[in-house]
């Protein structure tokens, strides 16, 4: 289950309708979802979206529990009202109607039992151009789906730099590790120079990681592996950790682009447990950029990296529980090796 709070950032969009809304799924979640569930959560004050919360769509002996925690899922940011979108599900019915009625009816009672309001359900078949969908409850409601990579939200995304994967198989590869033989040699380097780090001080790492943090500008970006064991042994010391955490702050400009890049580039790159360190600040970045998907894809690597690692277990918490990405702000506050200052003068 994911849970994708709105990004700061993102633009205000009015969506005039059931078929826009649902065009907009792919840019709320940032990657074009299958067989799900969708909650889009509104408020709790105004009319914006806050929340975008998605699951697979489960087995009937499944829906019951699934409805529970999708409703508690939301319940906590106390939204206004819950709109709530069914995406496959199978063929519709003989009828006509749209399949999976029992997966919406289960949701609206959960909500229900919450106390949150939920005045739209919708089924489509798919998050495509002209692609067929229907109100649950008005069977004169439906159409045809707009094409959601031409939707004003799609668009106003990608002029701030967003992308919106295909699918969330796509997300996850940016997290791929890289061949087995490339992350051995790099293990190996970093026990060798572990030897050495007497001769090591936070100032050369935070030089090393500024300098990468250059190269992640570049079109063709790429590094050694002497670059990357070096890297690795940087992110180890926590005063370089928690500067690199500054980074994020605010998203969506140039140094938080380039920072989520090496971030992802260095979870594909390090061997375990070191991997846990870079892949828990592309969660960061992610969660901070109102991703939340991303970010828990992120999380996922960097627990299973390292299951003991303790800013990715307080990420993982704070996730869960939808907390809002200014909540954790002042993770990125404790810059103590001038490492932010450095790469924002070199990213201006």
């Amino acid at each position: 289950m994911e849970s994708n709070k709105a990004r700061r950032t993102k633009p205000v969009v009015s969506l005039r309708g059931p078929a826009e809304l649902l065009a907009a799924v792919p840019g709320l979640l940032g990657y074009v979802p299958e067989e799900s569930i969708v909650l889009i959560a509104v408020g709790p004050s105004g009319k914006h979206v806050t929340q975008c919360v998605r699951s697979d769509i489960p087995p009937p002996s499944h829906v019951a529990a699934v409805a529970e925690q999708l409703a508690a899922t939301v319940v906590d940011a106390q939204p206004t009202f819950v709109d709530l979108v069914v995406v496959g599900g199978g063929p519709a019915a003989a009828d006509g109607s749209p399949p999976r009625r029992d997966v919406a009816e289960a949701v609206r009672r959960s909500l229900r039992a919450a106390g949150v309001a939920q005045p739209g359900a919708f089924w489509v078949a798919e998050l495509a151009a002209d692609r067929r969908w229907q109100s649950y409850d008005d069977p004169k409601v439906g159409g045809s789906l707009p094409d959601p990579a031409d939707s004003v939200l799609s668009a106003e995304l990608a002029g701030l730099g967003h992308v919106t994967f295909s699918s969330r198989a796509e997300m996850e590869a940016l997290f791929e590790p890289d061949a087995e033989a490339a992350v051995e040699r790099r293990s190996k380097l970093i026990d060798q120079r572990i030897d050495t780090l007497k001769e090591w001080t936070p100032e050369k790492g935070a030089e090393a990681i500024a300098d990468a943090l250059r190269k992640s500008a570049e079109k063709e970006f790429s590094l050694s592996d002497e670059q990357i064991a070096e890297l690795g042994i940087a992110l180890s010391d926590g005063k370089i950790r928690d500067a690199c955490l500054a980074t994020a702050s605010p998203p969506n400009t140039p140094l938080a682009h380039q920072a989520a890049r090496l971030w992802q580039c260095l979870a594909r790159a390090l061997p375990d447990p070191e991997r846990a360190e870079a892949a828990c600040l592309a969660a960061f970045a992610a969660y901070q950029a109102g991703d939340g998907t991303l970010a828990r894809i992120a999380l996922d690597v960097a627990l299973q990296a390292n299951p003991s690692h303790v800013l990715a277990g307080l990420l993982d918490r704070a996730l869960q529980h939808g907390f809002h990405p200014r909540e954790l702000r002042a993770l990125a506050e404790h810059d103590e090796v001038g490492l932010s200052d450095r790469a924002r003068a070199a990213a201006a």
